[in-house]
């Protein structure tokens, strides 16, 4: 896992460019999906490309068992 300490870095830049360009979405072929909901969901049907999380996230139950399911 890489751990992300910058705005700058290049994957934030891509996934933010994805969450506010329908556009960029459709020529890349891609989407964003966030919540407690969605993204275990996608996980148990859809190949997973990049998952971002705080640090201080792996303690929440949600995120160990979301964890569990893509590792």
């Amino acid at each position: 896992m890489e751990k992300i300490t910058s705005r700058e870095n290049a994957k934030i830049k891509y996934a933010c460019r994805l969450a506010s360009s329908g556009a960029f979405r459709r020529s890349e072929g891609k989407f964003l999906a966030e919540g407690r909901k969605l993204c275990p969901e996608l996980c148990r049907g859809a190949a997973l490309e990049t998952l971002f999380w705080p640090e201080a996230a792996m303690e929440i139950v949600f995120f160990r068992k979301l964890k569990a399911i893509i590792f």
